[in-house]
């Protein structure tokens, strides 16, 4: 039975920066552990797809330009499109071409926006102004605190004392509320996947008690050392 995932890229499984955030990527070699394919789904063309993920195992489809194009990213090839015509498309334009509005035309691979109309998502959105509010707010306690609840990640932010389990407690004070800690794994340069896995394995054994964290670094020292 085959199983797919399909899903949104910007600002879903891609974060602002157009990168594939940590917990995102361990879902990813989940997918591909369990030989469950994962299809990113986009308003980008198909040489948009981001390269960690057209490379990774656990991809091989993709569907592009909201929809009317779908693709065989391994093989780079094409396996059902819904192009507009010529006649189409400038009957569409002659109905848009007058109002404040902003579109994009897919042509050969490539997405074409007017320069006029560059500017008319920011505007939209309320420009600098709606940034900064929204900024303000999320560095705010009832921010930091909404953002802890929805994403189950604890914020690392100066004058805000994040919910811990008792469990975690002292490595909260000690560690991460002081920023005294240091994520290897954003810096190892090959054996990413297998690093990555072995970090959480050592990092169960450390929360059940049966090693002690300089255990699990001495472990992940000696996993480092066979990828050499």
């Amino acid at each position: 039975m085959l199983k797919l995932v399909f899903t949104d890229l910007d600002g879903t499984f891609v974060d602002t920066q157009k990168q594939v955030p940590e917990r995102n990527a361990r879902v990813l070699d989940l997918a591909a552990e369990r030989g469950v394919q994962f299809v990113p789904c986009t308003g980008r063309n198909a040489n948009g797809v981001l390269p960690d993920l057209a490379n990774h195992p656990a991809v091989r489809y993709a569907i592009c330009c909201n929809g009317a194009l779908v693709v065989d990213l391994r093989e780079d090839r094409v396996l059902r499109s819904a192009p507009m015509s010529n006649e189409q498309v400038l009957e569409l334009y002659d109905r848009v071409r007058d109002l404040h509005v902003s579109f994009d035309v897919f042509i050969n691979g490539k997405v074409y926006l007017e320069r006029s109309r560059w500017e008319i998502p920011h505007e939209a959105s309320g420009g600098d102004k709606a940034a900064e509010k929204f900024f303000t707010f999320l560095t705010s306690d009832e921010g930091l605190k909404l953002y802890q609840k929805q994403l189950g990640l604890i914020p690392s932010v100066k004058g805000f004392n994040a919910t811990v389990d008792d469990h975690f407690k002292d490595a909260y004070d000690l560690y991460i509320k002081t920023g005294n800690v240091y994520l290897n794994s954003a810096h190892w340069s090959k054996g990413t996947t297998a690093l990555r896995a072995e970090t959480f394995t050592q990092l169960q054994q450390v929360a059940l008690g049966s090693i002690s964290p300089t255990q699990a670094a001495e472990n992940l020292d000696s996993k480092l050392k066979t990828l050499s």
